[in-house]
């Protein structure tokens, strides 16, 4: 008798299919489906399946930081902003404690001279003639006293009378400057609001 299974087989293996492996004896068709569905299975399984997942969700999470490029920028590079600042900070808190001085609390204090008023000439732009300074408030003798003390005990050098221009307002003050520029480094308004306040 010819046995219809081999022939079934051999011809299986002419036509290049695999047919399933230890001894299961199924019809070609029905070989060629099972041999494929579990060829699908063992690469599902195991091993295999966790690198194929975690292969998925790079390429997924890729895509996701691709569309998101700004908040994914924000991600990678936050941490090295704060750590910038904070090194920053470390350096300059260094630096405070190394100079105890730079902010330490002065409880007894010295007195500081101001500096002169200096000459109008020794300025590097000006206008000839020029004054030492001008202010206004002329008229009042409590600021006119003020100005003369100004005058007398400038330190280094007194400043004298034809090297100060006085007027009685501001806006007349203002005016003066404007029509005439750089011929004096510096303006004082004054201006007595009652007899214990002076602007």
């Amino acid at each position: 008798m010819v046995d219809l299974d081999k022939i079934r087989g051999s011809n299986s293996m002419l036509q290049g299919e695999r047919v399933p492996e230890k001894g299961i004896k199924r019809k070609n068709f029905e070989g060629k489906e099972a041999f494929e569905t579990t060829k699908l299975i063992e690469l599902l399984s195991g091993f295999s399946l966790l690198l194929q997942q975690i292969n998925a969700l790079l390429k997924k999470n890729f895509i996701l930081a691709w569309r998101n490029r700004r908040s994914t920028f924000l991600q990678l590079f936050s941490s090295f902003f704060f750590i910038a600042f904070m090194f920053a900070l470390r350096k300059t808190n260094k630096y405070t404690e190394s100079r105890p001085n730079f902010c330490a609390k002065v409880r007894d204090t010295k007195p500081i001279t101001n500096s002169p008023i200096p000459a109008c000439e020794d300025k590097l732009i000006i206008n000839v003639p020029c004054f030492d300074f001008v202010w206004s408030g002329s008229g009042n003798q409590r600021l006119e006293s003020i100005v003369n003390g100004i005058m007398t005990n400038n330190p280094g050098r007194t400043i004298p009378q034809s090297k100060v221009k006085s007027f009685r307002t501001k806006d007349e003050l203002d005016k003066w400057l404007l029509d005439n520029p750089m011929r004096c480094p510096g303006a004082l308004h004054l201006f007595e609001t009652n007899a214990k306040e002076i602007r």
